[in-house]
């Protein structure tokens, strides 16, 4: 007797997460920067016309903007990420299928987990406003997770050794990008498709910053699966990407 497919299933998993690399296919001028599309596509009137596209145009604009497509994800890797227990596999494939907003906000995350020891300095309202915008509505509880998270690296003593900035010195484009450096640092970015889909989001001229060339790996070499720990609790709403288990109806 065949099993019944349910969404705990590794084939499930793999299904849902072509669906959601898809919905990010399709709503590439929404989330990318545009730095990275030519000028004629800024047009607001061409731009709406090409949101309501069919999908044989959003292909081609996949194409013409040079983003790999849902073709190049591996989807055998993918089911046997899905079906392993490997977590920190499961939930590095899980950022990758995440709505691209999302995955920025993750990024600002990294970088503030890197800053942990700096966002507990900081308590004039103006300045906490701003961290609650980067981190959205998850602010509240992930500032205390900051806050509680042992083992900070020293700003001021990275500061003087190699010149890295104050977190005030940084746009939210600048604290985005730290944030992909880190990741790629620590093999969250080991898909080459979805970094190519999430770097398009940011700034296209920018390179890794001169202080983080230089930092030692060692230095919060556990920030990102911090990061990624935190997946399940931050989005619910796709838990199953994370190996959680899924109650099915009777």
């Amino acid at each position: 007797m065949q099993a019944e497919m349910t969404m705990q299933s590794p084939a499930a998993r793999v299904a849902a997460w072509l669906e959601q690399l898809d919905g990010n296919r399709r709503a590439c001028l929404d989330w990318m920067h545009p730095s990275w599309l030519p000028a004629w596509l800024l047009d607001g009137t061409v731009g709406e016309s090409l949101r309501d596209a069919d999908d044989a145009c959003a292909n081609a604009l996949v194409q013409l903007l040079e983003l790999p497509s849902v073709d190049a994800f591996d989807t055998y890797a993918t089911w046997q990420t899905c079906a392993s227990r490997d977590a920190w596999a499961r939930n590095v494939l899980a950022f990758a299928t995440l709505p691209i907003d999302w995955q920025r906000r993750l990024l600002r995350l990294r970088a503030l987990v890197f800053r942990r020891g700096e966002v507990r300095r900081i308590v004039d309202l103006m300045r906490r406003s701003r961290l609650a915008a980067l981190l959205g509505e998850q602010a509240t509880p992930l500032l205390r997770w900051l806050a509680q998270l042992p083992g900070a690296p020293d700003v001021a003593t990275l500061s003087r050794a190699i010149g890295m900035p104050g977190l005030d010195a940084l746009d939210d484009d600048a604290l985005e990008w730290e944030g992909f450096c880190l990741l790629e640092r620590d093999g969250v970015l080991a898909n080459d498709a979805a970094a190519q889909w999430l770097r398009r989001a940011l700034p296209r001229e920018l390179d890794v910053p001169i202080w983080l060339a230089r930092c030692e790996r060692a230095v919060d070499a556990d920030g990102s699966a911090h990061v990624l720990s935190r997946l399940p609790e931050l989005f619910p709403e796709p838990a199953w990407s994370f190996g959680c288990d899924i109650p099915t109806s009777n």
